[in-house]
């Protein structure tokens, strides 16, 4: 069986010169509670066509407290 890779090694592949990141709380248009979820609309300037989106997106959900933690120890490197 294969070695599963995550989100990391992926990430790591395609390198930071080739991804951008948009974090959604600055993009968000609407919010609603939903019974069962919650609906979440955001903007962005990504360009698209009848295909989709030009580039691809992805929604990663991070701990805030984890995120600002990672932020500080590479920010202080």
């Amino acid at each position: 069986m294969a070695d599963k890779a995550g989100i990391v090694e992926l990430l790591a592949e395609i390198g930071n010169d080739n991804l951008m990141i948009q974090p959604i709380d600055g993009s968000l248009v609407s919010m609603n509670k939903r019974k069962e979820y919650n609906e979440l609309a955001f903007a962005t300037e990504q360009p698209f066509n009848l295909s989709g989106t030009e580039q691809f997106g992805m929604v990663v959900w991070i701990d805030r407290d984890e995120l600002t933690r990672a932020k500080n120890k590479v920010m202080s490197s």
